[in-house]
C-alpha cells in the first residue's frame, strides 16, 4: 500500500505539471490572437480607407473591438494560471469563467450591433447609397475572411483540449469577425454589381448566428461559475476508478462542481473493518491519486470513510 502511495504522489505531481503546461498553452494562443487582430484590424482600416470602402471600415472597427477582448481573454487566462494564497484557498480558475462571460457578453452586442445596423440601413435604404470600393478591398476582405477561420479552428482546437470556455469564447469571436467579413464582402460585391442589399441582408444572417453563440457561451460560463455538478457520467465514472483501487469495499456516494475549467471531487467510501488506520490512510491516497492520474481537470479530491 506504501508503493502505491507513493506513486499516486508522483503522478499527482505529472498531472500539476501538465495543468502547468496547458496555461502556458493558453497565454501562447491568447498571444497569437492578439497580433493577428491588431495585424487584421490595420490592414481592414487601410484597404478600407484607400479602397473607399465604408463596409470595410465599419468591419475594422468591429475588429478593434477583437483586440481589446483578446487582452481580456489573456488577463483571465494569467490569473486563473496563478497558484493558491491565503485570501483565495482555492485557487483562481474561475478568473477565467469571468473572462468568458464578458466575451460573451461582448459578443452579443456585436451581433445586436451588426442586427441594428443592417436593419437600419433596410428600412432607410441608406445601403442604396453606398459608393462602389476597388478590388483591393474585395481582396482585403476575402483574406481578413480565411485569416480569421484559420484563427476560429486554431483557438478551439486549444479551447477544447484545455476546457477552457475562455479560448472557446475568443474562438467564435473569431468565427464572428470571420462572418462579419463576409457581411462586408457581400457588400462590397453588392455594390460593385449593384446588389447593395446583399450586404445589410448578410448582417442581420450574421446577427442571430452571433446571438446564439453568444447565448452558448454565456450559459457555460454561469455554470462554471455557480458549483454545477459535472455531470452525471463524469461521476460515474469517477466512481469506477475509486472502485478498481484495492482495498475499497465499495464507493457509497461521489460529489462533484465546476470550478473555472477545473473540477473538485468528494468522495464517501467504506473499507472493510479489518484495516488499520495506517492502511486506510494509504487507501485514501491512493484513491486521490488514480483520480486525479485518470482526470486531469480534477483539481483536488477528498476522500472520506463510512463504515462497512
Amino acid at each position: 500500500m506504501w508503493y502505491n502511495a507513493r506513486m499516486g504522489n508522483e503522478k499527482t505531481t505529472t498531472a500539476n505539471e501538465k495543468n502547468t503546461a496547458g496555461s502556458a498553452r493558453a497565454v501562447r494562443v491568447s498571444i497569437v490572437n492578439l497580433v493577428v487582430n491588431i495585424i487584421v484590424f490595420a490592414g481592414k482600416m487601410l484597404a478600407g480607407i484607400f479602397s473607399h470602402s465604408t463596409a470595410l471600415i465599419s468591419d475594422a472597427i468591429h475588429s478593434a473591438s477583437d483586440v481589446l477582448d483578446t487582452i481580456v481573454v489573456l488577463a483571465g487566462v494569467k490569473l486563473a494560471s496563478k497558484k493558491p494564497d491565503k485570501l483565495h484557498p482555492y485557487g483562481y480558475e474561475r478568473m477565467e469563467g469571468i473572462a468568458a462571460l464578458i466575451l460573451a457578453v461582448v459578443l452579443f452586442i456585436t451581433g445586436a450591433t451588426i442586427g441594428i445596423g443592417a436593419g437600419e440601413s433596410i428600412i432607410s435604404g441608406e445601403y442604396k447609397e453606398a459608393a462602389s470600393p476597388g478590388l483591393a478591398a474585395l481582396i482585403t476582405a476575402i483574406c481578413c475572411i480565411v485569416i480569421k477561420e484559420c484563427m476560429y479552428w486554431y483557438t478551439r482546437a486549444a479551447g477544447k483540449a484545455l476546457s477552457s470556455g475562455a479560448l472557446m469564447a475568443t474562438a467564435w469571436h473569431s468565427r464572428a469577425d470571420a462572418l462579419s467579413s463576409l457581411g462586408a464582402l457581400a457588400g462590397i460585391v453588392g455594390a460593385r454589381m449593384g446588389l447593395s442589399i446583399l450586404d445589410p441582408l448578410a448582417g442581420i444572417c450574421i446577427c442571430i448566428f452571433v446571438c446564439k453563440v453568444s447565448y452558448n457561451i454565456f450559459r457555460g460560463s454561469v455554470n462554471k461559475l455557480v458549483d454545477k455538478s459535472a455531470g452525471e457520467d463524469m461521476e460515474k465514472s469517477l466512481k469506477r476508478t475509486a472502485n478498481g483501487v484495492s482495498d475499497v469495499a465499495e464507493v457509497l456516494s461521489v460529489k462533484s462542481r465546476l470550478f473555472g475549467n477545473r473540477i473538485f471531487v468528494e468522495m464517501n467510501l467504506s473499507v472493510p473493518p479489518s484495516l488499520s488506520a495506517a492502511e486506510c490512510s494509504a487507501v485514501k491516497d491512493s484513491v486521490k491519486a488514480a483520480v486525479m492520474e485518470e482526470f486531469p481537470a480534477v483539481k483536488d479530491c477528498i476522500v472520506q470513510f463510512s463504515p462497512k
